[in-house]
């Protein structure tokens, strides 16, 4: 039996981070934890495998079936400030034990001017004239409310500025538990009070409670004569809290015991009493007694609502860190094949994809209720089977990540098909199962992918890839590229330009207008089309996007409705290209760029038709807009490119100079040094016949040996963008590598400070290595225990000495790094997600939570049951219990022990308390 522990927290984020919110893992199983309720489905199944797609978690259990579970992230509870300092509501409660609360009366128009008593003017002082008017409305309305200020900058903001939640997102078991203490209420009030308090349940019901609460205290009020003086109390009189600096309204300083208190103004006026008439002033303070009791009474109020809200928030926000960020529904979705077993599952970002017994792909998107089924074929469960050519394959492994799956046939052939989001550019980067000699002599006993290419590892231990060259290769390849045509002499062309003759540019983009290319980053496939020349890779260019749902009609660009038609895609999408591009054509991009960045610069030669062109209406060009997007260069890859070089025709030649018109040619009667361009001669090349620059070739298109140094023995490996990360044992050492996956270097060498066979544990082969992510990748390791290995390093990239998680075994783990679109641009903008399926122990467990009794009940039960075959099964099961660091039950008992007295026995010794 296995225990699952969900994990979340934002990203970019430090690998202290990560270690940390395993380590909250490791307290809950001491201190007791409250599993999500849909947990509860699956107490008596072993979990052996768990992946995380972008809306859901998938399981695969023992019995081989295979259930997925909807989660979504409430960012609420996280936070997405990119500094240390919380600027978010609930981290800034973990990090200071309170929020900074303010008082918004919503008597007045905007931030000091709201309700005379309520509002101070950003000096500080109170407002004392045209006050008495809005008394009422300003006492009346006042609503707590967080500031997203930091602490220490506290500038007099009345209210933060986060985003309203829509109402329809309002979460309806908010609605419920306000609607328990809130009886008689409106459900649409409760709904508009939650928007207003950020989904905050307690604030919530504390406003409109307090609301009620003084609504009456007005309708006493009004009964009374009105008093001069009531509003000329500032909130912000009574200065900073001492203590807690982030909260700027002290209650204690506000309202004190006495303040509107009898016996207080007694003591101010009693010296004027005794000077003047006694009768008189006995009259006066009897009336003043009356006029203040009044007021005492309105102003208790206040307080105790103030106090109230004050010790509520606090304990709230202390309450709301301890909640999980994850919502997960409560009713699984098994799969509804009956007598299928399944042997392993993979996620993509469209579809859960797994394997059957029987070596069979069975598909499930995401977004649909029900697997995908065949109605004229009943045997093929996944669209890609015979595209792919495994109609009579039985498929031995499978892997995927992202966008990108590759199986591996009983047959040594090996196939690649990509997510459908990338349908727009997938039959350039698909290939069907093919055989290769490298692969039938030596059968492949591991498969690895990436986003951008697939590597297996033979029996032999060598390593082979194919796929798409990570971004420092490519960028070489083009560095390459650039300074071969750099070496070309330019008199070795000089005399071949004459009048007549083609010419085209010297300095040309990398890719030109109309360029197909796609992206993972952020982890969000996107496929789009170059709107401008990009000329160097460190560059950003502006892209537009290409939905395979909505092809656009008025540039021709579209793509087909599934990757099948991979032939007709690409030809719409060239046609579009082309007719992009078809307007800058007429003249040649300038010798060289003129900035860093990819757009125009204002001396091209590039007509800008685009930026003149007007639109038919605002909505269309709202809606061009969100169409396009820009993106780092370095995450993307380009798959096509558009041969739109402009090529002119040399009209005359002036030693060093030459006229050159590009475009049409000239009509009869027109002057054909009208629309010519003068050049230097170095800055053209002719141009042979319809020959044009060779683009490198970025895509290895069959397996590629990856040559590592000799002598290194690879305990676990995976693979990213980057290359190949290992944990690496050479000789008695053991250390992180990350090698180059094209040439095979060593790029990374970080030591591991652990001793060799504590590290490897029970069994070597259960050492592992799982990566996440594009941008932002979560790496974990997990021991010869199956423990996890707590990964930081420190100034000099060696591993730092590991400070222990106190967790057990995991017997399944799922990474995922999921998108937040909504997210500010100072925010964090990914989530990143952890599964653990934890191992279920007999003793460990106990003797770390100190549970006495536990323990000498299991030994009492060991004792009588120590000569059946059930008692030795269990006895060997908790001799090999293991916790992290290599840990066994030995271990966890003396770092548990701790003195039960300091005071000294007879023996000298000290009372220890003992598990064992």
């Amino acid at each position: 039996m296995s225990y699952l522990h969900f994990v979340a927290f934002p990203l970019p984020g430090s690998e202290d981070q990560l270690n940390e919110r395993l380590r909250e893992v490791g307290e809950k199983l001491r201190s007791g934890y409250s599993p999500p309720a849909v947990v509860n489905n699956f107490r008596n199944s072993n979990v052996i495998q768990c992946v995380v797609g972008p809306s859901h978690i998938a399981f695969l259990f023992e019995d081989g079936k295979v259930c997925r579970v909807a989660f979504s992230v409430l960012t609420d509870r996280l936070d997405l400030s990119k500094n240390e300092i919380s600027k978010v509501l609930l981290s800034s409660a973990a990090s200071h034990h309170h929020s900074r609360l303010n008082l918004k009366g919503s008597g007045g128009a905007g931030g000091a001017s709201g309700g005379g008593s309520g509002a101070a003017a950003p000096s500080g002082s109170a407002s004392s004239s045209g006050a008495s008017g809005s008394r009422s409305a300003a006492r009346s309305r006042g609503r707590i409310l967080r500031s997203t200020a930091s602490r220490g900058r506290g500038s007099g903001v009345i209210m933060g500025s986060r985003p309203v939640v829509p109402a329809p997102y309002v979460p309806e078991e908010l609605v419920s538990q306000a609607q328990v203490v809130l009886q008689g209420k409106s459900r649409n009030l409760i709904i508009r009070e939650l928007q207003r308090t950020n989904l905050d349940v307690n604030l919530a019901v504390n406003n409109l409670l307090s609301r009620d609460d003084e609504d009456g205290e007005d309708v006493d009020d009004g009964q009374e004569s009105y008093m001069p003086g009531d509003d000329l109390i500032s909130l912000l009189d009574a200065g900073i809290h001492g203590d807690h600096p982030s909260v700027i309204i002290d209650a204690d300083a506000m309202f004190s015991e006495d303040m509107f208190g009898y016996a207080n103004l007694r003591n101010r006026t009693g010296s004027r009493g005794r000077s003047g008439d006694q009768d008189r002033d006995r009259d006066r303070d009897r009336d003043r007694e009356s006029m203040f009791r009044v007021r005492e009474r309105h102003y208790s109020g206040s307080r105790r609502w103030l106090e109230s809200a004050l010790r509520d928030s606090s304990s709230d926000l202390a309450d709301a860190k301890k909640m999980s960020p994850l919502w997960l529904s409560e009713e699984p979705e098994y799969w509804p094949d009956k007598g299928v077993k399944f042997v392993h599952i993979v996620a993509l970002y469209s579809e859960l994809v797994a394997l059957s017994s029987t070596g069979q792909l069975h598909q499930w998107k995401w977004s649909e209720p029900e697997p995908y089924k065949n109605t004229e074929q009943p045997g093929i469960h996944h669209p890609k089977t015979l595209s792919l050519g495994l109609g009579g394959e039985r498929c031995l492994l499978l892997e995927a990540r992202c966008v990108r799956a590759t199986v591996v046939t009983e047959s040594g052939r090996v196939a690649t098909w990509l997510d459908d989001s990338l349908a727009p550019v997938a039959p350039k980067l698909e290939q069907p199962a093919q055989s290769f000699p490298e692969f039938q002599q030596d059968p492949v006993a591991a498969l690895y992918v990436c986003s951008l290419y697939s590597c297996v590892r033979l029996q032999s231990g060598a390593l082979y890839w194919w796929g798409v060259l990570p971004f420092s290769q490519r960028k070489k390849l083009w560095e390459k590229a650039t300074s071969r045509a750099k070496k070309h002499k330019v008199s070795s062309h000089a005399s071949e330009i004459v009048a007549g003759s083609q010419v085209c540019m010297r300095n040309s983009p990398m890719y030109h207008p109309g360029a197909l290319a796609f992206t993972t980053a952020g982890g969000l496939p996107r496929v789009g089309q170059l709107l401008s020349a990009a000329w160097n890779l460190p560059d950003t260019c502006q892209f537009k996007i290409l939905s395979e749902k909505k092809p656009d009609t008025a540039d021709g660009s579209g793509a087909g409705s599934s990757s099948g038609s991979g032939s007709s895609t690409t030809k719409v999408a060239s046609s579009s290209a082309e007719s992009k591009s078809s307007d800058r054509t007429e003249m040649p991009p300038p010798p060289s760029p003129a900035s860093s960045t990819c757009s125009e610069p204002a001396h091209s030669p590039l007509p800008h038709k685009r930026k003149h062109k007007a639109s038919t209406s605002s909505l269309d060009a709202a809606s061009e807009r969100r169409d396009e997007e820009e993106w780092h260069l370095r995450d993307v890859v380009f798959v096509e490119d558009v041969k739109n070089i402009p090529v002119g025709r040399v009209i005359k030649v002036d030693g060093a100079y030459v006229a050159v018109r590009f475009g049409r040619e000239s009509g009869p009667g027109e002057d054909p040094l009208a629309e010519c361009r003068l050049l230097r001669r170095d800055e053209l090349q002719p141009v042979r016949g319809s020959a044009t620059p060779r683009l490198p070739d970025c895509l290895q298109r069959t397996p590629r040996r990856v040559c590592l140094p000799d002598g290194v023995q690879l305990l676990a490996m995976a693979i990213d963008s980057q290359g190949i990360h290992a944990v690496v044992k050479n000789g008695g050492q053991l250390s992180y590598m990350v090698y180059n996956i094209v040439t095979g270097r060593a790029e990374q060498d970080s030591p591991f400070p652990t001793y060799l066979q504590s590290f490897l544990g029970l069994d070597q082969r259960q050492v592992s290595l799982s990566i996440s992510g594009e941008n932002e990748v979560l790496t974990v390791l997990r021991d010869g225990n199956s423990t996890i290995y707590p990964l930081a390093k420190d100034c000099v990239e060696s591993i730092r000495d590991p400070q222990w998680l106190d967790l057990p075994p995991v017997r399944a783990l799922g990474l995922g790094v999921h998108p937040l679109k909504d997210a500010a641009a100072n925010q964090k903008n990914q989530i990143g997600i952890v599964v653990l399926a934890l191992e279920a122990q007999t003793l460990m467990s106990s003797i770390l939570r100190g549970d006495v009794e536990t323990v000498r009940q299991t030994l009492y039960s060991l004792e009588n049951t120590c000569d059946t075959e059930t008692g030795r099964a269990t006895l060997s099961n908790i001799l090999n219990e293991r916790w992290d660091g290599n840990r066994n039950i030995l271990h966890a008992a003396v770092s548990t022990c701790f003195p039960t007295s300091n005071k000294e026995n007879e023996s000298g010794g000290k009372m220890l308390r003992r598990f064992i």
